[in-house]
């Protein structure tokens, strides 16, 4: 019997283990964010974390207007100039086009345009992971 109950502790151990690893990997492997294509049946307004590719931007006073994508579809997004320049150390250029990003914020369903070439829109709160071409920005030296 006492055999027995060491067996089924052991059993018990290698189990917790084995699950462990499948939850650390499950954890680790997938990046956890949404992606452009995943708004597509969003039909409320909501937070989201994405990983996009910047396909075109705008400068509009205080504000960076992107266009976002994956391939398959596409979304506007919004955000503040001085952040950007904050996390990247220089304005936003043609060096952004092509670079992944990924972004917290509030999306809300529906082409502004009117064109149907855009899901939704996307008010920017957070740059989680930036356009690591701003990281080789000369350092300033004072």
């Amino acid at each position: 019997m006492a055999q027995r109950k060491k067996q089924y502790k052991t059993l018990i151990i290698l189990i917790g283990i084995v699950l462990f690893a499948v939850a650390a990997y499950a954890l680790t492997s997938g990046e956890g964010y949404d992606t452009v294509s995943s708004l597509a049946d969003a039909d409320r307004t909501v937070r989201v974390t994405i990983k996009a590719t910047i396909e075109d931007y705008t400068l509009n006073g205080d504000t960076i207007i992107f266009v976002l994508g994956d391939g398959h579809y596409r979304i506007i997004a919004y955000y503040s100039v001085d952040k950007f320049i904050g996390l990247h150390g220089r304005a936003p250029g043609d060096w952004i086009i092509g670079q992944d990003i990924v972004v917290q914020g509030v999306y809300t369903p529906g082409d502004p345009t009117g064109t149907g070439t855009y899901l939704g829109v996307l008010d920017v709160s957070n740059m989680l992971e930036g356009c690591h071409e701003g990281y080789k920005a000369p350092q300033v030296t004072s």
